[in-house]
């Protein structure tokens, strides 16, 4: 079920300045009018300035579907109970600037809504390759791949991409593949992140498939495709911009 949000109901983590790799991730996607596109980008780039004019500390990225109207806010955190010791943006927005200009902003941000939707998701070590080089201020672009699952495949998912992260380490070993797992929303189970530096970088990489015949074979390409149509019912990549509004990038 999409619903609205308000600018109030915005609230980012607080996370601390440790530089090991957060272990979730809150996210919130947008479908936005066209036409007011402008000020939702707007009030997050004015968001921006409040949270490194007041230190807040917060950490938060933001990507942009070229020609399309989605926008994506995520906040990383270590643990869970982060989420429920969050900062609201209304009070980082209001101490920077003042509470009319908050309001002003605010009013841009939520009619530029069309609908809007919220997951959190947990990364997974396990299937993820050269996770620790997946660095924010070096990547312009990332491929998200959002896959969605049959009742009851999760084992044979993970199966199956143990399968394809070996082949990649064999064939194409500084790929950088950082997955998560949905675990509080609704929509594709998984999402495998790969950020890019440019989308020549993208257009380069072997797909799964190819790496694992690179890697074992065409016997074991094979197989690998059975066990994908066995337990995937969807598999769909996006390419999504980072939009110059992040906070605390590390």
């Amino acid at each position: 079920m999409y619903r609205k949000l308000t600018a109030v109901g915005i609230l980012a983590i607080q996370i601390g300045m440790s530089q090991d790799a957060p272990n979730y991730v809150y996210e919130l996607w947008y479908q936005v009018y066209s036409n007011k596109s402008r000020g939702f980008n707007q009030y997050f780039q004015k968001l921006k300035e409040a949270d490194l004019q007041t230190h807040s500390g917060r950490q938060r990225f933001v990507d942009l579907q070229p020609y399309s109207n989605t926008r994506v806010i995520f906040m990383p955190a270590k643990e869970l109970g982060e989420f429920d010791t969050r900062v609201s943006s209304s009070a980082v927005f209001s101490k920077a600037f003042g509470e009319e200009e908050y309001h002003k902003y605010a009013a841009l941000y939520n009619e530029a809504q069309i609908t809007a939707t919220s997951v959190i998701r947990k990364y997974r070590n396990d299937l993820s390759l050269n996770r620790d080089k997946h660095l924010r201020e070096q990547t312009r672009t990332t491929a998200y791949t959002f896959v969605t699952l049959y009742p009851l495949k999760g084992p044979a998912f993970e199966a199956l991409w143990h399968k394809a992260v070996e082949a990649y380490r064999k064939v194409q070993p500084d790929i950088i593949l950082t997955a998560a797992q949905t675990i509080v929303g609704s929509g594709p189970q998984y999402v495998i992140a790969r950020p890019l530096k440019s989308y020549g970088e993208f257009e380069g990489d072997l797909t799964p498939e190819q790496a694992v015949e690179k890697a074992f074979g065409q016997a074991e390409r094979d197989n690998f495709n059975r066990l994908v149509a066995s337990s995937i019912k969807t598999w769909e990549t996006v390419l999504m911009d980072k939009g110059d509004m992040d906070t605390n990038v590390r």
